[in-house]
Protein backbone atom coordinates (compact mmCIF):
# COMPACT_ATOMS: atom_id res chain seq x y z
CA UNK A 1 0.00 0.00 0.00
CA UNK A 2 3.25 2.34 0.16
CA UNK A 3 2.20 3.52 3.35
CA UNK A 4 4.84 7.02 4.08
CA UNK A 5 4.87 10.62 4.75
CA UNK A 6 4.08 10.41 1.39
CA UNK A 7 1.52 7.65 1.58
CA UNK A 8 -0.34 6.05 -1.58
CA UNK A 9 -2.95 4.92 0.95
CA UNK A 10 -5.92 6.34 1.92
CA UNK A 11 -6.67 6.82 5.29
CA UNK A 12 -10.50 5.19 5.24
CA UNK A 13 -10.54 1.80 6.20
CA UNK A 14 -11.47 -0.78 3.16
CA UNK A 15 -10.12 -3.58 1.38
CA UNK A 16 -8.08 -3.66 -1.23
CA UNK A 17 -8.15 -3.02 -4.24
CA UNK A 18 -7.66 0.37 -2.56
CA UNK A 19 -8.17 4.16 -3.43
CA UNK A 20 -5.09 5.12 -5.14
CA UNK A 21 -4.97 2.03 -6.99
CA UNK A 22 -4.63 3.06 -10.83
CA UNK A 23 -4.84 0.16 -12.84
CA UNK A 24 -3.55 -3.52 -11.89
CA UNK A 25 -3.38 -7.70 -12.54
CA UNK A 26 -4.69 -9.71 -10.37
CA UNK A 27 -4.21 -13.95 -9.86
CA UNK A 28 -6.95 -15.44 -7.88
CA UNK A 29 -5.15 -18.58 -6.68
CA UNK A 30 -7.13 -22.18 -5.75
CA UNK A 31 -4.70 -22.63 -2.95
CA UNK A 32 -1.81 -20.77 -0.55
CA UNK A 33 0.71 -18.80 -2.63
CA UNK A 34 4.15 -20.55 -1.70
CA UNK A 35 5.92 -18.19 -4.20
CA UNK A 36 5.32 -15.20 -6.79
CA UNK A 37 8.08 -13.32 -8.42
CA UNK A 38 8.20 -10.99 -11.12
CA UNK A 39 10.61 -8.58 -12.82
CA UNK A 40 10.69 -4.98 -14.41
CA UNK A 41 12.65 -2.21 -15.58
CA UNK A 42 12.84 1.06 -13.43
CA UNK A 43 10.79 3.50 -15.60
CA UNK A 44 12.89 6.53 -17.22
CA UNK A 45 11.94 9.54 -14.77
CA UNK A 46 8.77 12.13 -15.28
CA UNK A 47 9.25 15.64 -17.58
CA UNK A 48 7.87 16.98 -14.22
CA UNK A 49 9.23 16.13 -10.28
CA UNK A 50 7.35 16.11 -6.99
CA UNK A 51 5.24 12.84 -7.33
CA UNK A 52 5.41 9.85 -5.61
CA UNK A 53 3.75 6.47 -7.01
CA UNK A 54 4.95 2.85 -7.55
CA UNK A 55 4.85 0.16 -9.40
CA UNK A 56 4.73 -3.11 -7.15
CA UNK A 57 4.39 -6.88 -7.35
CA UNK A 58 2.09 -7.87 -4.34
CA UNK A 59 0.50 -10.85 -2.24
CA UNK A 60 -2.49 -10.75 -0.53
CA UNK A 61 -4.50 -12.96 1.68
CA UNK A 62 -7.72 -14.32 1.20
CA UNK A 63 -9.77 -11.80 2.99
CA UNK A 64 -8.02 -8.81 1.52
CA UNK A 65 -6.69 -7.03 3.96
CA UNK A 66 -3.39 -8.37 4.38
CA UNK A 67 -0.71 -6.73 1.42
CA UNK A 68 2.71 -7.55 1.64
CA UNK A 69 4.64 -6.29 -1.71
CA UNK A 70 8.10 -5.33 -3.03
CA UNK A 71 7.77 -1.87 -4.14
CA UNK A 72 9.40 0.26 -6.48
CA UNK A 73 8.49 3.86 -6.23
CA UNK A 74 9.56 7.30 -7.69
CA UNK A 75 10.02 9.65 -4.52
CA UNK A 76 9.77 13.28 -6.07
CA UNK A 77 13.47 13.47 -7.74
CA UNK A 78 14.60 9.66 -7.56
CA UNK A 79 14.23 6.59 -7.35
CA UNK A 80 13.78 3.48 -4.31
CA UNK A 81 13.24 0.24 -3.55
CA UNK A 82 11.85 -1.65 -0.56
CA UNK A 83 9.42 -4.41 0.89
CA UNK A 84 6.25 -3.13 2.85
CA UNK A 85 4.05 -4.67 4.63
CA UNK A 86 0.10 -3.48 4.92
CA UNK A 87 -2.46 -4.80 7.38
CA UNK A 88 -6.06 -3.24 7.28
CA UNK A 89 -7.47 -4.62 10.71
CA UNK A 90 -5.97 -3.55 13.11
CA UNK A 91 -4.50 -1.01 11.01
CA UNK A 92 -0.20 -1.85 10.88
CA UNK A 93 2.52 -1.11 8.31
CA UNK A 94 5.88 -2.22 8.16
CA UNK A 95 8.50 -0.57 5.72
CA UNK A 96 12.04 -2.55 5.19
CA UNK A 97 15.23 -0.16 4.61
CA UNK A 98 15.33 1.48 1.14
CA UNK A 99 17.85 1.21 -1.15
CA UNK A 100 18.30 3.57 -4.29
CA UNK A 101 17.69 2.26 -8.17
CA UNK A 102 18.31 4.30 -11.40
CA UNK A 103 16.49 4.01 -14.77
CA UNK A 104 16.98 1.00 -16.40
CA UNK A 105 17.76 -1.33 -13.29
CA UNK A 106 16.28 -4.45 -14.05
CA UNK A 107 14.56 -4.82 -10.69
CA UNK A 108 13.41 -8.44 -8.86
CA UNK A 109 10.79 -8.83 -6.36
CA UNK A 110 9.97 -12.17 -4.89
CA UNK A 111 7.44 -13.76 -2.04
CA UNK A 112 8.38 -17.32 -0.70
CA UNK A 113 6.48 -18.97 1.94
CA UNK A 114 7.87 -20.66 4.77
CA UNK A 115 5.64 -23.45 6.38
CA UNK A 116 7.85 -23.79 9.88
CA UNK A 117 7.69 -20.50 11.01
CA UNK A 118 4.18 -19.40 9.12
CA UNK A 119 5.70 -16.11 7.65
CA UNK A 120 6.79 -14.91 4.20
CA UNK A 121 10.15 -14.05 3.02
CA UNK A 122 10.14 -10.88 0.82
CA UNK A 123 12.70 -10.07 -1.12
CA UNK A 124 13.53 -6.81 -3.87
CA UNK A 125 16.97 -6.34 -5.80
CA UNK A 126 18.49 -5.17 -8.60
CA UNK A 127 19.22 -8.18 -11.13
CA UNK A 128 23.28 -7.66 -11.07
CA UNK A 129 23.51 -5.25 -8.66
CA UNK A 130 25.43 -5.14 -5.63
CA UNK A 131 24.73 -6.60 -2.14
CA UNK A 132 23.63 -3.38 -0.44
CA UNK A 133 21.13 -2.79 -4.03
CA UNK A 134 18.81 -5.72 -2.01
CA UNK A 135 16.43 -6.02 0.88
CA UNK A 136 15.03 -9.38 2.38
CA UNK A 137 13.18 -9.87 5.42
CA UNK A 138 10.63 -12.11 6.94
CA UNK A 139 7.48 -11.32 7.91
CA UNK A 140 4.97 -13.35 10.29
CA UNK A 141 1.43 -14.11 8.40
CA UNK A 142 -1.43 -13.03 10.43
CA UNK A 143 -3.79 -15.29 12.31
CA UNK A 144 -7.89 -15.00 12.04
CA UNK A 145 -9.83 -15.14 15.19
CA UNK A 146 -9.43 -18.76 15.48
CA UNK A 147 -5.61 -18.43 15.73
CA UNK A 148 -5.47 -19.49 12.13
CA UNK A 149 -2.89 -18.13 10.29
CA UNK A 150 -4.64 -16.28 7.11
CA UNK A 151 -4.07 -18.10 3.79
CA UNK A 152 -2.22 -15.88 0.60
CA UNK A 153 -4.16 -16.75 -2.19
CA UNK A 154 -4.27 -13.40 -4.12
CA UNK A 155 -0.93 -12.16 -6.72
CA UNK A 156 -1.45 -8.58 -7.97
CA UNK A 157 1.14 -6.40 -10.27
CA UNK A 158 -0.36 -2.72 -9.56
CA UNK A 159 1.14 1.25 -10.20
CA UNK A 160 -0.55 3.22 -7.88
CA UNK A 161 -1.42 6.41 -6.89
CA UNK A 162 -2.85 9.53 -8.95
CA UNK A 163 -0.80 12.31 -9.93
CA UNK A 164 -0.64 14.67 -12.92
CA UNK A 165 -0.28 13.09 -16.06
CA UNK A 166 3.39 14.85 -16.83
CA UNK A 167 4.29 13.17 -13.77
CA UNK A 168 4.28 9.70 -14.60
CA UNK A 169 7.39 7.82 -16.81
CA UNK A 170 7.73 9.65 -19.82
CA UNK A 171 8.10 5.68 -21.20
CA UNK A 172 4.16 5.74 -21.03
CA UNK A 173 4.31 1.79 -19.47
CA UNK A 174 5.93 -0.33 -17.42
CA UNK A 175 6.07 -4.02 -18.27
CA UNK A 176 6.15 -6.93 -14.99
CA UNK A 177 8.05 -9.88 -16.87
CA UNK A 178 9.30 -13.68 -16.06
CA UNK A 179 6.18 -13.35 -13.81
CA UNK A 180 6.22 -17.16 -11.62
CA UNK A 181 3.60 -18.65 -9.01
CA UNK A 182 3.42 -21.75 -6.99
CA UNK A 183 0.65 -22.60 -5.51
CA UNK A 184 0.93 -25.11 -2.42
CA UNK A 185 4.40 -25.57 -3.71
CA UNK A 186 3.29 -26.68 -7.59
CA UNK A 187 4.61 -23.78 -10.27
CA UNK A 188 1.60 -22.49 -12.59
CA UNK A 189 2.17 -22.57 -16.03
CA UNK A 190 -0.58 -20.29 -17.29
CA UNK A 191 -2.13 -18.47 -14.52
CA UNK A 192 -5.61 -16.41 -15.19
CA UNK A 193 -4.54 -13.17 -14.91
CA UNK A 194 -7.82 -10.63 -14.62
CA UNK A 195 -7.60 -6.88 -15.42
CA UNK A 196 -9.05 -3.47 -14.11
CA UNK A 197 -8.55 -0.46 -12.51
CA UNK A 198 -9.57 2.00 -9.42
CA UNK A 199 -8.77 5.48 -10.45
CA UNK A 200 -9.63 6.02 -13.80
CA UNK A 201 -6.21 8.68 -14.49
CA UNK A 202 -4.38 9.38 -17.26
CA UNK A 203 -5.48 6.37 -19.50
CA UNK A 204 -3.79 3.54 -17.17
CA UNK A 205 -4.41 0.35 -17.92
CA UNK A 206 -2.73 -2.76 -17.33
CA UNK A 207 -3.13 -5.59 -20.08
CA UNK A 208 -1.81 -9.10 -20.28
CA UNK A 209 1.24 -9.55 -22.60
CA UNK A 210 0.86 -13.53 -21.97
CA UNK A 211 1.09 -15.22 -18.80
CA UNK A 212 4.09 -14.37 -17.11
CA UNK A 213 3.69 -10.89 -18.73
CA UNK A 214 1.79 -7.99 -17.74
CA UNK A 215 2.25 -4.62 -19.12
CA UNK A 216 0.90 -1.57 -17.73
CA UNK A 217 0.61 2.14 -19.75
CA UNK A 218 -0.55 5.95 -19.76
CA UNK A 219 -0.53 8.32 -21.46
CA UNK A 220 1.65 11.06 -19.78
CA UNK A 221 0.28 13.73 -22.48
CA UNK A 222 -3.29 13.81 -21.44
CA UNK A 223 -4.81 16.05 -18.20
CA UNK A 224 -5.19 14.86 -15.23
CA UNK A 225 -8.97 12.84 -14.90
CA UNK A 226 -9.21 11.68 -11.38
CA UNK A 227 -8.74 14.45 -8.13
Amino acid sequence: MIFTLFSLISLSLCQDPAPGWLSYAAYNAPGRITKAEAKWKVPANPATDGAFWSPWLGIESSDQLNLLQPVNPWMGSSWGAYVEYYQWQPTHNFDSTMFSVQSGDVMHGTAVYNAKTSSYTMGQSVVGGTPSQSVSVDLPIQTNAYGVPKNYTIVYLVMEKVWDCDQYSTDGQVTFFDIAVEIDGKPIDSPKWITSYVEDNCNNRAKVLNSSAIQITWDQSMERTTM
